[in-house]
């Protein structure tokens, strides 16, 4: 706030300078005269060429610009706002408005909230919501628990590039080879929590379903802990719990979102000095060199928990992945005809490529580091890139979920495995949680017998995925709605069942 009197002080000075200055110019006389066709022939390009930049939000071009969804540039929530222009300012009013106004309606009685508890597996006489859903891990399935344990959300990360169809244009080689490990195991039906990264974000951290209740700007969010956080079991398992973030922390209120969830640390791109980042934050490459140096300076006896959520692989597709190496001419050639072959279309698959290859690079540093880490790779949406040709609903929605380290079993799973954002902490708890560790879930775990998923518009069950619509069995559709209501109550009233 220094700044703020400083500058007034120097604009009294310099206003003062220059009236003296003006005063002692000497006066001349000019002849007025209308030069109305070349103000005109001016007026229409200095038009053309603000109205460009006020487009963009402060640059000519997206890559650089500082719109409505990227403005959360300073440290100061206030300063952010500030720098929308006026018209993006109510653009981004109005929108959030209509999001707010969707949120869920969780006008019932108490006994209505017992009855959905019932309804969605959880016990209807706890006196709370948390106590309603305990789950009891019986046997772990590593025998020892690992000293780092890395989450990698990558932006836009999706399974079709896996997918026979598609995985010979050499994509996704590396975590393709990680999920072929014997020491890996790998859901082969996984559904993202929404069609957003700030909805798998809120999945991971609250373990609440997607309603529209925006987790991340909820007051109970803030004013406690949800015991379904990934980073609340963790933290509970022993593990310090770090998140890292390829953006900035204002983006959503991710920073403090995080912290007030559970995690010790967080940490993203306004650390990070990365001539290669664009308006959403730095590069993938820049941000697992952070963590790798992080991870070099743990202590000996610290159990570290890592949650890495990337932003490379996004419009403007901005990284130069043919200085990397990306092999455009020979994936051109291998294009079936449901991909454009066009260099914009190339560019985009570049960066997939390119999110592969530094995921790779990271494990097999990280890997290096601490033998025993155990990896899980996922992606936060699918639905971001266009294909020529209509797709059925895996293409087009599933993601990938890979568990790879020392001890992983390719039969923890098979080909009818399904699973969901709000699993993957259970799923963990399963994994390295000692016998009789108590956690919980408004979901059961990967492994649970149960074998169903959902989200924000689809569920999956043996393998399959389906939309939720009119056709849906009853049963699934009140176990949904069931845990939705459930999820909403705890979002918006809190614990207590009373």
């Amino acid at each position: 706030m220094w700044r703020f009197p400083s500058a007034l002080l120097l604009g009294i000075a310099l206003a003062y300078g220059l009236r003296i200055w003006l005063h002692k110019l000497p006066v001349k006389s000019f002849v007025e005269v209308q030069h109305k066709k070349l103000v005109a022939v001016l007026t229409l390009p200095m038009l053309a060429v603000l109205c460009v930049f006020v487009r963009y939000g402060g640059a000519f071009n997206y890559a650089h610009s500082i719109n409505w969804e990227s403005a959360a540039r300073l440290k100061s929530n206030l300063l952010n706002e500030a720098i929308l222009d006026d018209g993006q300012a109510l653009y981004r009013v109005r929108d959030m408005k209509r999001k707010i106004d969707k949120v869920t309606n969780i006008n019932i009685t108490v006994a209505q909230l017992r009855e959905k508890i019932a309804a969605s597996g959880g016990n209807k006489n706890a006196d709370s919501i948390d106590k309603a859903f305990l789950h009891t891990v019986k046997q772990p399935k590593l025998a020892k628990q690992p000293r780092n344990i890395v989450l990698i959300v990558g932006e836009s990360f999706g399974d079709w590039p896996f997918l026979p169809k598609y995985k010979d244009l050499g994509l996704v080689d590396n975590m393709l080879a990680l999920k072929n490990a014997s020491d890996a195991a790998h859901i082969t039906t996984m559904l993202p929590h929404g069609s957003g990264t700030i909805s798998a974000v809120n999945g991971l951290v609250s373990g609440i379903p997607d309603m529209g209740l925006y987790e991340n700007y909820q007051a109970n969010s803030f004013n406690g802990k949800y015991a379904t956080g990934i980073g609340y079991i963790m933290k509970r398992l022993g593990y310090k719990t770090v998140f890292w973030y390829g953006g900035f922390s204002g983006w959503q209120n991710i920073g403090k979102f995080t912290k007030a969830q559970s995690f010790d640390e967080f940490h993203c791109a306004d650390e990070f000095s990365d001539n290669s980042g664009n308006a959403w934050g730095c590069s993938d490459a820049a941000l697992f060199k952070q963590i790798e140096a992080y991870m070099s300076k743990e202590k000996e006896q610290e159990k570290v928990f890592h949650v890495v959520l990337t932003t490379s692989n996004h419009p403007p597709y901005s990284i130069d992945v043919d200085g990397m190496g990306f092999p455009r001419a020979k994936v051109k050639s291998k294009l079936p005809a449901d991909i454009a072959s066009d260099e914009k279309t190339l560019t985009e698959l570049g960066h997939i490529w390119y999110a592969d290859k530094t995921m790779g690079d990271f494990v097999k540093q990280a890997q290096s580091m601490y033998s025993d880490t155990l990896f899980v790779i996922t992606g936060d949406h699918s639905e971001r890139f266009s294909f020529a040709k209509e797709q059925d609903t895996r293409t087009l929605s599933s993601i990938p979920c890979i568990f790879y380290g020392v001890g992983v079993q390719q039969a923890w799973f098979n080909d009818k495995s399904v699973g969901d954002h709000m699993q993957l902490a259970g799923t963990l708890a399963e994994i390295i949680g000692p016998a009789g560790f108590t956690y919980t879930a408004l979901q059961p775990s990967m492994f649970a017998e149960q074998g169903f998923a959902f989200n924000h518009r689809l569920y999956a069950a043996d393998g399959k995925i389906y939309t939720q619509d009119s056709s849906v069995d009853k049963k699934i559709t009140d176990y949904i709605n069931s845990v939705r209501g459930v999820g909403a109550w705890r979002v918006l009233k809190g614990d207590a069942v009373k």
